[in-house]
């Protein structure tokens, strides 16, 4: 229902429903695909077709329309989005921006996401880069890591939807460099097809020395396609905790120590973990843990992300000698 207006005498006040602008603007057709965020984002001013009317958005004047020409700015509606002042953030801001930006892109949907996943967003990657003198790396700022690893499914950001995404496909890719595919590695959050959440403002514990030491193209034969494939793969040295699956418990134990843990995410909905495979996780912030599979191509003992957890149990175990791990 359009806003409208009630004359109270001696006083006029108009109506609107707390999520006007959600049903009528932010979650039509348009609003809700990863194309357009940017198209949105970037402009300085924007003119949009909604649901009965037009809408119109600028830096002077937000969130106005043909029911409210002078913008809502001011006002305490729920769903009402602020415009994201990218040019007026301070140094110290863009990095929190940047996860922010992430979060509201991967709940909207793309037709091709195995192709188009960090494509659709590269004009804003673009900018951030220019502004921050930073680099990208398969959707990641340089400056970022390790925090920027500490990233997990959203299953909260489903409730907004009618239905849930389908699971994406196994292979997501960045570009073709020389006749071969870059693969979109595990470790980043383009590889997956589903809202995330980036965990913010997280400590890197320096005691547990999780170094990156590179991150480099590594070149792997595959046999499915009988083609080489190009993985950016992570090489970091750190300790590393192996764990089983115990489905009775929903939980994953350590090997040393027996140390349960619980409050497992796996990073595709529709894959669970099994008994019959090892695990190691990896620390690359405090108390939080990427979950890895081991997999041997041409004879590397590489390693491959396949979910997080947040655990205080594991420090009290650390042990032995640091390894190298090469995560794809």
């Amino acid at each position: 229902m359009r806003p409208f207006q009630v004359s109270i005498k001696p006083e006029t006040y108009t109506v609107v429903a707390e999520d006007y602008y959600d049903h009528a603007l932010y979650r039509q057709p348009l609003g809700t695909r990863a194309w357009a965020f940017q198209e949105r984002l970037l402009p300085p001013r924007t003119l949009s077709i909604g649901a009965g009317e037009l809408f119109w958005d600028c830096f002077h004047c937000e969130n106005a329309s043909e029911s409210f020409p002078g913008g809502l700015n001011d006002t305490k509606l729920p769903d009402l989005q602020t415009r994201f002042p990218l040019e007026t953030l301070r140094t110290e801001e863009f990095k929190v921006a940047w996860y922010t930006l992430v979060e509201e892109y991967t709940t909207r949907e793309l037709t091709y996401p195995e192709q188009d996943k960090l494509f659709a967003l590269s004009a804003v990657s673009t900018w951030f880069e220019r502004r921050m003198n930073d680099k990208f790396i398969a959707g990641h700022l340089r400056s970022t890591f390790p925090v920027c690893l500490a990233w997990r499914r959203n299953d909260e950001a489903w409730s907004q939807k009618s239905q849930k995404r389908k699971t994406g496909p196994e292979t997501y890719w960045l570009e073709t460099i020389s006749q071969q595919r870059l693969r979109v590695p595990s470790w980043s959050w383009a590889s997956v097809n589903v809202p995330l959440l980036i965990l913010q403002m997280l400590r890197v514990d320096r005691t547990l020395k999780f170094i990156i030491l590179t991150c480099d193209i590594l070149k792997v034969y595959d046999a499915r396609s009988v083609k080489d494939i190009l993985y950016p793969a992570l090489i970091i040295r750190t300790y590393s905790f192996k764990a089983l699956w115990d489905s009775a418990q929903e939980s994953l134990v350590t090997v040393r120590g027996n140390k349960r843990i619980p409050g497992i995410v796996t990073d595709e909905e529709d894959r669970d973990l099994t008994g019959d495979t090892a695990y190691y996780l990896i620390q690359p912030v405090t108390h939080h843990y990427l979950i890895l599979e081991r997999v041997e191509m041409n004879g590397m003992i590489l390693h491959r992300r396949v979910g997080w957890a947040h655990t205080t149990r594991l420090k009290s175990s650390i042990h032995g000698e640091k390894e190298l791990i090469v995560l794809i």
